[in-house]
């Protein structure tokens, strides 16, 4: 499900959906390649500044400390922390924490109770007993000797596969809340069905969901820093039948900023296209005739607060068929020198994006 999800992203930001008559003028391809660039550089600072908040290196610093809740000497652990830390950041390129030693399993009610570090004896303190977990460590792996920490888990499961199917819980540094989470999963396997997801980290909001029928799928999902809303997307994708083997059409946008990037592409038939390529059935005689062929099957474009940057197109080049921008000149140029930086940074928001696509740039 992951890569299904990473497919969705993929082809939202490189595939744009159309906007109503009375937009505003579009941009000039100057100032629209402006605003590309804007865009990617703009995307690298707030995800560098989403992965030094204090509340993220509070969370690495227990992530790096003795479980609470193993023995050491076992060699087990819980995946509790570590499902805990993953969920925060959404976008995080750890790799999953239980999956790098034997997982013991856990409960919730049975571990309820006050842990707190000692420093000196280099062990937790354990006191059973309450209606929460409250484990109490040092925020900064510097200052190990002060326990200015406090994260609080008012509800936590897992199934038998150690995936989370809730989450409650709320990190404070010095009293004050610089994470808390509210999460919520049905998995097959380690595939999630449904999940939706309430986050604050400091100064961040995160906020989102998924959910998969027998022939579908869609992801909402957002970020809001303080009072400025940085992205925002909602994706739905309909499956040729139940073996969700093939994508019939996907439609939705991803929106950065003040950037909207749109699509509508009916990818089923852009796959029998190819097919009658592949057959020798193909209708088209000339290449401008297969292109056109296979626009008419996007619906896309790129705005700015409503205003176009640039339409989506394909194009023959010297590399194949090609996506390129179009813009409100008429002139064309490869998305993939502007769209370079923002799917890297797609990647590092969702993680998963590379494992799936290696071409990203061509059809």
């Amino acid at each position: 499900m992951k890569k299904l999800v990473a497919m969705m992203l993929m082809l939202a930001s490189v595939f744009f959906f159309a906007c109503e008559d009375d937009d505003p003028d579009p941009l000039s391809p100057e100032k629209a390649k402006a605003e590309l660039n804007e865009l990617s550089a703009q995307m690298s600072t707030d995800l560098a500044d989403m992965q030094e908040t204090e509340g993220m290196i509070a969370m690495k610093s227990l992530m790096n400390m003795t479980d609470p809740f193993s023995d050491s000497k076992s060699g087990l652990r819980t995946a509790v922390i570590p499902n805990i830390y993953e969920s925060i950041i959404p976008f995080s390129k750890e790799i999953n924490s239980k999956l790098t030693y034997e997982v013991d399993s856990f409960d919730f009610d049975t571990y309820k109770g006050t842990y707190t570090w000692n420093n000196n004896a280099q062990l937790w303190e354990i006191t059973l007993g309450g209606n929460t977990i409250i484990i109490n460590f040092p925020s900064n792996e510097a200052n190990m000797g002060v326990n200015d920490a406090k994260l609080t888990i008012s509800n936590y499961q897992e199934d038998a596969n150690y995936n989370p199917t809730a989450i409650a819980a709320k990190l404070e540094i010095n009293e004050i809340v610089y994470v808390e989470i509210t999460f919520s999963a049905t998995w097959t396997e380690d595939e999630p069905t449904i999940l939706q997801v309430s986050i604050y980290l400091k100064p961040f909001t995160f906020s989102g969901g998924f959910e998969q029928t027998s022939s579908t799928a869609s992801v909402n999902f957002s970020i809001v820093y303080e009072n400025t809303r940085l992205l925002n997307t909602s994706l739905s994708i309909t499956f040729t039948d139940t073996t969700k083997e093939e994508i019939k059409k996907i439609v939705g946008y991803i929106q950065y900023r003040d950037i909207k990037i749109s699509a509508a592409i009916n990818l089923a038939n852009i796959m029998e296209i190819r097919q009658s390529l592949a057959d020798e059935s193909s209708p088209y005689t000339t290449m401008d005739e297969l292109i056109s062929a296979l626009n008419k099957e996007i619906d896309a474009k790129i705005t700015k607060n409503g205003a176009l940057v640039a339409t989506i197109k394909l194009a023959m080049t010297d590399q194949g068929i090609t996506v390129v921008l179009k813009f409100s000149d008429g002139s064309t140029e490869p998305a993939q020198p502007f769209f370079e930086v923002f799917i890297s940074n797609l990647e590092d928001l969702f993680g998963f994006i590379k494992d799936y696509f290696s071409d990203e740039g061509t059809v």
